[in-house]
């Protein structure tokens, strides 16, 4: 599945998610597109768990 970061919520995620297994579909994972470069960020949900920390000063 393909999201764009930032952009949508977890619950729409979980819709999608639902509706792809209806179809018979196991989602394997997500491919966030359009992350910005920031200084610090973090996102999680349940055991997953993505961050992005820049070392830049």
């Amino acid at each position: 599945m393909v999201t764009r970061f930032g952009q949508n919520t977890i619950k729409e995620l979980e819709v999608a998610r639902d509706r792809f297994q209806l179809a018979g579909i196991n989602v394997k994972g997500v491919i966030f597109n359009a992350i910005e470069k920031k200084a610090s960020s973090s996102y999680g949900y349940g055991y997953y768990n993505y961050s992005y920390t820049s070392n830049e000063k």
